[in-house]
């Protein structure tokens, strides 16, 4: 993916005055995105289908590592053509450490600070390739976890609070109403999968291999075998198949064209007919016809 940027010229109808937002007025993005540059590939048709929080937008093995899902974001990555492709990856906002939590490759990764660049080292077991992910803005990833909820509308976020307990710098509420203690001005953030109160619930798991079903078929009882494994047997087997039908065919002898010449012989001489007369009187054996000699006179 990429950032989807349109020269509207070649078009007749340009973007709207009100869509247009670079110099060059012909510019745009997608018209289903009112013409906002966004991340995605250059082949989409609805602009949905660009939404890293859709499972079905997932187009199967991923070699860059990527995760669609609720708790799914967009991110800056080198993988592919070029560099600044679009990326989706598993996300989680820690509660505890105010940082931002990224699944990558077969491992969590922290964003420490804004516009930090995270390295996916290659793997050929899983068939990974090595590519480099840029951490976005922390407070637009996740705006709760510095002021939740934006304060609720209810207050201002002081980002330059320190924090009495450890002498940390977070951001904080500061209520319009003095008598509201609440983080957020309003009722306590709910945890719902994407904010969690520290990183205990954080498992690694390593990524499918690509291989392994493959393995399985030579190592494994077809009692273990998952459904890869079927499949990868079932291939064996139709190649197996195949190079024994082509060694049959090859070492098989061709058919003798005697019997098929003798037979149309025959079917000449009967056409010709039986001979009117025999020379020197001699008749012709029994299921054997003497073919007639024709003679040339001048």
């Amino acid at each position: 993916m990429g950032c989807t940027v349109f020269d509207y010229s070649v078009w007749p109808n340009p973007p709207p005055e009100r869509f247009q937002y670079f110099q060059q007025e012909t510019l745009g993005g997608m018209s289903q995105a009112d013409y906002c540059p966004v991340f995605g590939s250059l082949y989409k048709n609805n602009a949905n289908d660009l939404d890293c929080r859709d499972e079905g937008n997932s187009e199967g093995y991923s070699f860059f590592g990527e995760e669609y899902g609720t708790d799914s974001m967009c991110f800056e990555s080198t993988a592919g053509i070029g560099s600044g492709s679009g990326r989706c990856y598993k996300t989680a906002c820690n509660l505890q450490t105010f940082k931002v939590e990224v699944f990558l490759g077969n491992e969590w990764r922290t964003c420490e600070q804004d516009f930090e660049q995270l390295e996916i080292a290659a793997d050929v077991s899983t068939v990974l390739r090595a590519s480099t992910v840029t951490c976005p803005r922390l407070s637009s990833v996740c705006p709760a976890m510095f002021c939740p909820a934006n304060c609720a509308g209810r207050g201002v976020c002081n980002f330059t609070h320190v924090n009495e307990t450890d002498g940390l710098v977070r951001p904080k509420c500061e209520c319009f109403n003095v008598t509201d203690t609440s983080e957020a001005c309003s009722e306590s953030l709910p945890l719902d999968g994407k904010y969690i109160e520290d990183s205990s619930g954080l498992t690694n798991r390593l990524r499918r291999d690509f291989f392994g079903p493959l393995v399985a078929v030579f190592t494994d009882n077809p009692n273990d075998w998952d459904t890869d494994s079927w499949i990868w047997a079932s291939a064996l087997l139709v190649i197996f198949l195949l190079l024994m039908l082509c060694v049959c065919s090859t070492f098989c002898p061709k058919k003798s064209n005697k019997r098929r010449r003798r037979g149309a012989r025959s079917d000449e001489y009967r056409s010709q007919g039986p001979p009117s007369s025999y020379e020197h009187g001699d008749s012709p054996r029994r299921g054997k016809v003497r073919p007639q000699r024709k003679e040339y006179y001048d």
